[in-house]
């Protein structure tokens, strides 16, 4: 499989209401390890193909925020973020 690179980057950000916790949301050790994601205790990481458009995902925490950066090829339209 050929190496692509996903230079575009769009951030978005959730209000946390209430009681949130990133690691037990986002990490499952009981899941099957898989080189398309990685969880670390500053994000997690997955990459997956939505139609034909190859992307790349980071979910942090930030505060009482939920951070996520959303990674391609090109810049992605309101209609794909949306």
């Amino acid at each position: 499989m050929e190496k692509v690179k996903l230079t575009s980057k769009t951030t978005i950000k959730f209000l946390v209401e209430g009681l949130f916790s990133f690691e037990k949301t986002f990490y499952s050790p009981s899941h099957f390890p898989s080189k398309l994601e990685l969880y670390t205790p500053n994000g997690f990481y997955v990459s997956f193909r939505w139609d034909d458009i190859l992307l790349g995902l980071r979910v942090y925490p930030n505060g009482h925020q939920l951070g996520m950066d959303v990674y391609s090829q090109r810049p992605l339209g309101t209609e794909v973020i949306e």
